[in-house]
């Protein structure tokens, strides 16, 4: 019952929120829904303003334990509807330490199972890939599982929670597993999955560009033109120019 009302009372918080403060120019439900097609209530309210709801005092008391307060963030992910409320877990999940987030790895495989927009897809891969970076014994397990998945944006996750950013990385995932995960959605069709197959070359590249610039040499013209954009916006001008000589050859 103290789990409803907490729900309740948070998705009332935002509502009232987003009644007292306009939408900027970019709309989550304008850039995030897009091709994903998620079926969440998006309520508009801007990234800021939800990092100070997380910081409200009487939906986070200061004398709550932390093991409090997951059951409601918890709670929430499970239950919610709401775009924004589901956001709001993900930001709590995210303040936690390494250790914390390793402890809860295997209910954060759960949450997965939710996502359904490229956001909330990449606020879980932020958290993964911290846990892959101390122990990816278990996780290696999933993402395998993951990457040839009918659901798309479990294949999205395998990927990008690879590195996610690979400069807040200390250590890094072997380059034959991301290439082994990239080669695998090469011809994927769905526009987020393919997206993320970009962007996972785009930091395989930061860490190994070498093996990676020669796996483009390789795969040029199987890289999707969306894959492309991301996998490419850091190349240095040299190397680009000659992959789109040999993309239009």
């Amino acid at each position: 019952m103290k789990l409803k009302k907490w729900l309740k009372d948070l998705e009332v918080t935002l509502t009232q929120t987003a009644k007292d403060n306009a939408p900027g120019k970019w709309k989550p439900e304008s850039y995030i829904v897009g091709k994903g097609q998620s079926k969440l209530v998006f309520l508009n309210i801007k990234m800021p303003l939800l990092r100070l709801i997380l910081k409200d005092t009487q939906l986070f008391p200061k004398n709550e334990t932390t093991t409090e307060a997951f059951e409601k963030v918890r709670y929430t992910w499970l239950n919610s509807r709401v775009y924004e409320a589901k956001t709001v877990s993900l930001l709590w999940m995210d303040k936690q330490s390494d250790e914390f987030l390793l402890d809860h790895q295997k209910e954060l495989i759960l949450w997965s199972a939710q996502v359904d927009n490229w956001a909330h897809s990449d606020g879980m891969s932020a958290m993964l890939a911290r846990i892959f970076e101390k122990d990816y014994s278990y996780l290696k397990k999933i993402f395998e599982e993951w990457n040839t998945h009918q659901h798309s944006w479990y294949r999205r996750l395998s990927m990008v929670s690879l590195f996610y950013y690979s400069n807040s990385r200390k250590k890094y995932p072997d380059y034959k597993l991301a290439e082994k995960f990239v080669s695998r959605n090469l011809s994927y069709p769905e526009y987020y999955v393919q997206k993320g197959v970009g962007w996972t070359l785009r930091e395989m590249h930061n860490v190994y560009p070498k093996p990676t610039f020669s796996f483009l040499q390789k795969n040029i013209k199987n890289v999707s033109s969306i894959a492309w954009v991301a996998a490419t916006e850091k190349l240095p001008a040299p190397q680009k120019n000659s992959l789109i000589k040999k993309r239009k050859g």
